[in-house]
């Protein structure tokens, strides 16, 4: 099906035996604070021509004024038409396949967004399907699906009903309609923690406890756990188990200390909580094992 263009068309009324010299078309939509927009009609009709309107993507209703000049004599015109919901076909509306809620509850956006024109792409996440209540939204991203949401930006409530939309922004200034609106439901945001961490094989180095003279790798890390225990594990800010295997694919897109890769992590220091506690990590698994105790001074 073509998608609807949003074209505003007109016939010229004109009867003189002087031909029109100079016209000129203002429309202007019917809302406080907008602006006329002034079209000259090039080039200069005739009776009975068909004249067109600069394609309009703004829904709405517009007053429109058309001016005929003849001699220093003008004559005018007045009318008003109606833009619905329609889309350039250069600047397409994207879509959305699927929405991925992970264990750790972090959200991913699967959309296919027609790379034609393709300036960024924007999305807004909200608590009802009219969108008046938003409660985040992001833009500058585009070609390469799917699309993380940043959790710990984005404050998502836990275990709700949300609804989210994506909309495109093409090369010529131009901007689609809202995608068709996709429901899904959040989990529980584990969070990012910020750690420092030492490699199996390491000096016992009090550097883990500050982080300040580069010794100790200064990373990101959740949990399978709300806090840190003997018995959690610990993941990645990709997701991944930080396992030793895990730590060389999570370096090839990622910065990593060069000897963690293959080595692993075998202390970890959680600055948000017990900050003066360091954990005793099982490399080969990322299980927390045992507590060294009060180790950073507060």
């Amino acid at each position: 099906m073509a998608e609807a263009q949003c074209k505003i068309s007109f016939r010229i009324d004109y009867t003189s035996s002087l031909p029109i010299e100079k016209a000129t078309a203002y429309y202007q939509l019917q809302e406080p604070g907008s602006q006329a927009v002034e079209h000259k009609i090039l080039p200069v009709p005739g009776n009975n021509d068909m004249v067109s309107l600069p394609d309009i993507q703004t829904p709405g209703t517009y007053d429109l004024t058309v001016k005929l000049e003849v001699g220093g004599v003008s004559t005018q015109s007045t009318s008003a038409f109606q833009i619905g919901k329609c889309s350039s076909s250069s600047c397409k509306t994207p879509t959305i396949g699927k929405i991925v809620v992970e264990k750790d509850g972090q959200i991913i956006i699967h959309y296919s967004p027609d790379n034609a024109n393709l300036v960024t792409l924007e999305y807004q996440i909200a608590t009802d399907p009219q969108f008046e209540n938003i409660i985040y939204s992001m833009s500058g991203f585009g070609y390469i699906s799917p699309e993380k949401v940043n959790m710990n930006v984005a404050k998502i409530p836990d275990n709700k009903l949300l609804y989210i939309r994506i909309r495109k922004y093409c090369s010529q200034n131009e901007i689609s309609e809202w995608s068709e609106v996709v429901d899904f439901q959040s989990g529980e945001w584990k969070g990012f923690l910020d750690v420092n961490c030492l490699a199996k094989d390491d000096d016992w180095e009090r550097d883990i406890c500050f982080g300040t003279s580069g010794y100790a790798w200064k990373t990101q890390v959740t949990l399978s756990t709300p806090e840190p225990k003997v018995g959690s594990f610990i993941y990645l800010s990709n997701g991944m188990l930080a396992t030793t295997d895990n730590l060389k694919i999570f370096a090839q897109s990622e910065y990593v200390i060069d000897r963690f890769i293959g080595r692993g992590i075998i202390w970890i220091r959680f600055a948000k909580f017990t900050p003066d506690l360091v954990y005793v990590v099982k490399p080969e698994s990322a299980e927390i094992t045992g507590i060294l105790g009060s180790r950073c001074p507060l």
